[in-house]
């Protein structure tokens, strides 16, 4: 067992022996909250609704717990946040250990990676469309008037050498 992991059950241990007191004025149930049930249900990413029905309480009982008492609020914060840090790690160590599905998983969440080709294409109204056709139309008109120039001036040339050669 790593250090952090030894810190992370002595801060369980250590909060076994705590419990909250429900708030009293009408909501709560008599009795106690205890820190290790809810965590234990939290960190497995138990919404509050779970988290409530777990306990025996209502949501909005819950809710008040949570407002008369901000650590209980705390404590699932934080056991929902070691449940997402446990989770990734153990993906990544999966990805690490040659899992191509997690590795695959984790390009594409983390590093935006895509294994799909995406083809930008900008779109344009019908008149600009027309009046690019236009331009690319004389254009053309203009490289054949070029090249009928030239071929006008290679028969021209040609037929200067060959009365020259005469």
């Amino acid at each position: 067992m790593d250090d952090e992991e030894h810190a992370r059950e002595q801060w369980l241990a250590d909060l076994n022996y705590k419990a909250l007191p429900l708030p009293s004025g009408g909501l709560g149930k008599p009795g106690h909250i205890n820190y290790v049930q809810i965590k234990r249900c939290a960190v497995i990413s138990n919404n509050l609704d779970e988290l409530a029905a777990f306990l025996s309480l209502t949501r909005a009982e819950l809710e008040h717990a949570i407002e008369a008492n901000p650590t209980i609020g705390h404590v699932i914060d934080n056991a929902w946040n070691e449940g997402n840090l446990a989770l990734r790690k153990k993906q990544f160590d999966l990805a690490m250990n040659g899992s191509e599905q997690m590795l695959k998983w984790l390009g594409k969440n983390r590093l935006q990676q895509s294994d799909k080709v995406e083809i930008k294409q900008d779109v344009i109204d019908k008149d600009r469309a027309k009046e690019l056709l236009q331009q690319a139309w004389n254009e053309m008109k203009v490289i054949e008037g070029v090249s009928s120039v030239a071929a006008n001036c290679q028969e021209i040339t040609t037929t200067y050498e060959r009365s020259e050669c005469d």
